[in-house]
């Protein structure tokens, strides 16, 4: 109900509207996002599980990874 394609295509076309937008307002969008998701999950299925879920790409880059992006 309500849905317009699918879940690729709406990416895609998030992708490119924030694209289109100045860098503040879509970092700015992408963070209010991704706070709305975070906390609909954990009222669907708690925070316990969304943390578990959620915990391995929310790690900060290791080390090595940030070396290896330095020229």
């Amino acid at each position: 109900a309500g849905n317009d394609g699918n879940g690729a295509s709406q990416l895609a076309s998030l992708r490119l509207r924030l694209a289109s937008r100045e860098p503040e307002a879509a970092e700015e969008a992408s963070y209010v996002l991704l706070v709305t998701f975070t906390v609909l999950l954990a009222n669907l299925i708690g925070e316990s599980l969304t943390r578990r879920l959620l915990e391995p790409v929310w790690a900060p880059p290791s080390a090595n990874t940030e070396e290896m992006s330095e020229p």
